[in-house]
């Protein structure tokens, strides 16, 4: 049995009922400045200090990541966020545009992100897809980069720029906001009722709105 497969199998009997909703993808404004449509999505989540902290495929369900057109990298970007320079912001801002895998930060900036068993290479060269049925991108469960907070119930876990239709899935898992451990099996990953970036900050402004007065 691989690696990752048997992580999730030692934690099964920790499992709690998710508080994972659904993989929430939002088409950003590239202004154009991108060839095709730029798209991040993100992880939403019922409750304050819910988390995730991994993405990954393993051999019970593979990790698929495509467009029916290469996705766009830029030269100064990379394919993790850890790579994108927030420095270079102000100097090309096509790099903001940049196709990347991430848990809760579009740059480098205390960004703690790492992968395991990756095979990168061609979709940062040429733009092509990734898959694996033993591998990920996560961060040690303590970064607060991957915790709801403050209202702010979605965690960006993916940003993808493309002239093609996306699709594949993900898995992922993390813990709730009483340290139960939650996994989500196969997520698809599709960009056909993506909301715009403006609906996607009134969404966001309505739940910290209601933090305010709730505190949930």
């Amino acid at each position: 049995m691989k690696f990752l497969s048997t992580i999730a199998f030692t934690f099964i009997t920790l499992l709690s009922f998710s508080q994972y909703e659904e993989l929430l993808a939002v088409e950003i404004d590239n202004k154009g400045l991108a060839p095709g449509k730029t798209y991040q999505f993100y992880a939403q989540f019922a409750n304050e200090n819910d988390h995730v902290h991994i993405v990954f495929g393993d051999d019970i369900k593979e990790l698929i990541i495509q467009s029916s057109k290469k996705f766009y990298q830029n030269e100064f970007g990379g394919a993790m966020s850890t790579n994108i320079n927030p420095k270079l912001d102000s100097l090309d801002k096509t790099v903001r545009y940049d196709s990347y895998l991430t848990i809760g930060r579009t740059n480098s900036r205390e960004n703690y992100l790492s992968n395991f068993n990756l095979d990168l290479s061609q979709f940062e060269t040429d733009g092509s897809g990734i898959r694996t049925d033993d591998g990920a991108w996560y961060v040690t469960p303590d970064q607060e980069q991957a915790y709801c907070k403050n209202g702010n119930k979605h965690i960006l876990v993916l940003q993808l720029t493309t002239a093609g239709s996306v699709s594949g899935q993900i898995s992922m898992q993390g813990k709730d906001n009483k340290g139960l451990i939650w996994r989500e099996l196969a997520i698809p990953i599709s960009i056909e009722n993506a909301i715009s970036e403006k609906d996607f900050i009134k969404l966001k402004k309505s739940n910290e709105k209601k933090f305010k007065k709730t505190g949930l």
